[in-house]
């Protein structure tokens, strides 16, 4: 089925460039108040802590605003009637009667919102007033407890001279706040509408950000220049995300086939074509939209790198409107609080990214609430949206492939089974669910274990890494005692006579420029340690110096493995995969030697280190079912790399029907503020893959054009055409070749005609006679 957005799905431009300038704004105006506040933390945590801490206050304000304009969180007399003050009147008198502003803050996000016993908090100099507070999640803002030179100190503990709050509260009150998204609730003389997309972008951009500037030893260096640049290195404090009409392209081309497709209805384009033959008075019509409602209800999504968690709000607001175009006719609170626990699924390698998440997803319920009573507790959506590597550990068909004994797979099964009865009994009574927690995290400790030692059994590599001494080097082989081991020393010239002598001596291997040493340490290895030492300390030109070594569990644990097993247990117990997997995977080498040897053992495409490939192989192969859909925004790479056999093999072979679609960076480009060429995939999982792959052409736009570009896009078939030695050429491992840009039949016959003709333009090269000047412009044609 070809991929299409209908004009009901389109989204208002203007709109959207209006968000993303109040956005750029708040944004900017944010971003020296959050320097400030982080340097007014006097307690002896690190500066990338003390930054990070003022991030999640910040943070939090932002989310207890939405809840004070809904009227959630509100001021009431002490005969518990409600003062009507919006959401700038309550932090305004909030700030100008407390004592200590930061301590109320605190005690309402660590102590009243999770909590069913305390409702009415006491404001500090107001006579007789009172803040309400309802219970709403004890995981709302689970407070973190973070490590200081005279030991570990909680968030609350944290204490903080000289923060000027008022600006702070100052600055939020200069903005509209709607909780409901709706831009048209704007306040006279307001800056702008805040939504709680704010929370996603304020996040996603600070990330980035922060991520540029490396280790951070000084809060200075994150202060801005009046372009809006950071002073340590003119870096541009700006991010990107990902833009609506793009996840709703990927999601209403994913998740409308899939429940089609199940109900046998996959002669339909669209949503909107469905709903507009089977809307009738026919009672055999109406049959067929109760099933592919039933269908949605039912439908699991996931987004493997969920960072704040744009797609899956996508998802949540399409879900929404489908099931209520359907007719079912339950409240928007019930449909929503339904879709984001049984719909919705999202991992990310990021705490933080996490956490926003969730409280978007919660904000989008809220939103639904009726002001007439407190809302109910929020549902566990712990289980739903997690933390871990994506790319590290066991899915569900991985643990019968990689051969384990029959007896670890009961117990394995078991295991899982209670732990699963423990999720459903949490879910089911949030009193019960604090009680529960500690069997839970029981449980999953003893099973994480097992799991731990059963991947790191599988993984049959070795890691390498560098050390700046060779005592470190030697005391990383000393942990992998049981097996032989080796050291290797680079030298920047040639190894002195001397140098190269003792080494020999001492068991190395030599050359030129390098020795190396294997060894096995479980024998007396004080006496090598002390020679090499001194050789280190004679040599002045030791450039490099690598251990390798077989894992143990300590390297493992430190990439974080998320076992999809045991995290999602009721997806893989029944559907063996998510129905519908999308998102926008991270770009990029893998970031540490741990990383790179469990992706390099497990994954068909470890030989690369571009991370999107190894998240594609994973959703496409490991993480779909049969038959589930595959959407991802990436860069083109993964069409234009010459290098990437494996990875196309792995979509040719597990895919069938999909749809490459390729957007240029000239004129304008999809992401702001990246300079990338970006390419949106679409397929269908399937064991015997049909192999057809479609792709556009190369799609230039301008910014007045978009979003038009993407609503008609013309795609022809590769099939004979991938590009190698020449255009359709024979498939020969570790050559040239690169998934060609169709596009419309016209293009499609041109490039066809040209498969025909063996002459190249190389074959009519001469040296003599005329000069032809050309150069490669991959970003351009």
């Amino acid at each position: 089925m070809k991929p299409c957005l209908h004009e009901s799905l389109s989204v208002d431009s203007d709109a959207a460039r209006a968000t993303r300038d109040v956005v750029d704004h708040f944004y900017k105006r944010l971003w020296d108040l959050r320097i400030n506040l982080a340097e007014a933390i006097t307690s002896g945590i690190s500066e990338h802590e003390k930054i990070m801490v003022a991030h999640r206050v910040i943070d939090r304000l932002i989310f207890l605003y939405f809840l004070g304009e809904k009227g959630i969180v509100r001021a009431v007399d002490s005969n518990g009637k409600t003062i009507s003050l919006n959401a700038k009147e309550l932090f305004k008198l909030l700030l100008h009667e407390s004592e200590d502003f930061h301590a109320i803050l605190n005690t309402i996000c660590f102590n009243y919102l999770g909590s069913f016993t305390n409702n009415e908090l006491t404001i500090d100099e107001a006579e007789g007033l009172y803040l309400h507070v309802p219970y709403l999640n004890h995981e709302l803002f689970p407070e973190k407890s973070l490590a200081t030179n005279a030991g570990k100190v909680n968030e609350s503990e944290l204490e903080m001279e000289g923060f000027d709050w008022g600006e702070l509260i100052e600055e939020f009150n200069d903005y509209s706040w709607s909780i409901d998204g709706d831009a048209s609730k704007e306040d006279e003389g307001a800056i702008g509408n805040l939504t709680p997309k704010i929370l996603g972008h304020m996040y996603e951009r600070f990330v980035i950000a922060v991520s540029k500037c490396g280790e951070i030893d000084n809060l200075q260096d994150l202060k801005t220049s009046s372009k809006g640049e950071l002073q340590k290195g003119n870096k541009s404090i700006g991010g990107y995300y990902t833009p609506e009409i793009i996840s709703k392209h990927i999601l209403t081309n994913t998740m409308f086939p899939f429940a089609a497709n199940q109900i046998g209805c996959n002669q339909y384009s669209s949503f909107q074509e469905f709903m507009a033959e089977n809307t009738t008075i026919d009672e055999s019509r109406a049959d067929i939209v109760g099933r592919f409602n039933e269908e949605l209800r039912n439908i699991k999504i996931l987004d493997p790198s969920v960072g704040s968690g744009h797609f899956l709000m996508t998802a949540a607001d399409l879900l929404l409107d489908w099931r209520k175009k359907c007719g079912d006719n339950r409240t928007d609170y019930e449909l929503k609080k339904d879709i984001i626990v049984n719909n919705l699924f999202g991992v990310d390698i990021m705490e933080g990214a996490v956490e926003i998440c969730k409280l978007r997803l919660w904000l989008w319920l809220i939103a639904a609430h009726e002001k007439t009573t407190d809302p109910q507790p929020l549902p566990d959506i712990d289980f739903n949206i997690r933390t871990g590597n994506s790319l590290v550990g066991l899915c569900g068909d991985s643990v019968e492939s990689e051969g384990y004994a029959n007896q670890f797979l009961t117990n394995l099964h078991e295991n899982l089974k209670k732990y699963r009865e423990y999720i459903h009994e949490s879910k089911e009574n949030c009193k019960e669910a604090i009680r529960l927690r500690k069997s839970i995290d029981e449980s999953k400790r003893k099973l994480r274990a097992k799991l731990n030692e059963r991947y790191l059994q599988a993984a049959n590599g070795k890691l390498s890494k560098e050390f700046r001494s060779i005592s470190e080097a030697m005391d990383f082989l000393q942990e992998r005692s049981d097996e032989i081991s080796q050291l290797t020393l680079k030298f920047e010239g040639d190894m002195s006579g001397e140098t190269r002598t003792r080494l020999n001596e001492l068991g190395f291997r030599t050359w030129k420029k390098t020795a190396k040493l294997k060894i096995n340490l479980n024998s007396d290895s004080i006496d090598l340690l002390d020679n090499l030492k001194e050789i280190e300390k004679r040599t002045c030109n030791i450039e490099s110096i690598r251990g390798t070594r077989a894992p143990i569990r300590a390297d493992l644990e430190q990439t974080n493995p998320f076992h999809w097993i045991m995290e999602f247990p009721d997806i893989f117990a029944s559907n063996k995969g998510f129905d519908v997997v999308i998102g926008n995977p991270p770009y990029g080498s893998l970031s540490t030697p741990e990383e790179q040897l469990f992706v390099g053992h497990f994954y068909h495409t470890g030989c690369y280190r571009e991370i999107a490939a190894h998240f594609i192989e994973r959703q496409i192969k490991m993480l779909l079912h049969e038959n589930g859909y595959f959407g991802n925004v990436t860069t083109s790479s993964i069409l234009a790399n010459s290098t990437m056999h494996q990875l196309h093999r792995v979509m040719q072979e597990n895919l069938s029907d999909t749809y490459t679609s390729v957007f240029a960076r000239r004129p304008s480009k999809v992401f702001r503020n990246a300079e990338i060429n970006v390419a949106i995939t679409i397929g269908r999982r399937a064991h015997n893959a049909n192999g057809i792959w479609k792709t556009s052409d190369f799609i230039r736009f301008s910014e007045d054009e978009w979003p038009t570009p993407i609503e008609d896009i013309s795609y022809g078939s590769i099939d004979g055409l991938i590009l190698r030695d020449n255009i359709g050429g024979i498939k020969e491992p570790e050559k040239f070749e690169v998934i060609p840009k169709v596009g419309d039949k016209m293009k499609e016959s041109i490039v066809r005609k040209l498969a025909t003709h063996d002459r190249r333009i190389s074959d009519c090269v001469n040296p003599k006679g005329h000069t032809l000047y050309y150069r490669n412009a991959a970003n351009y044609w």
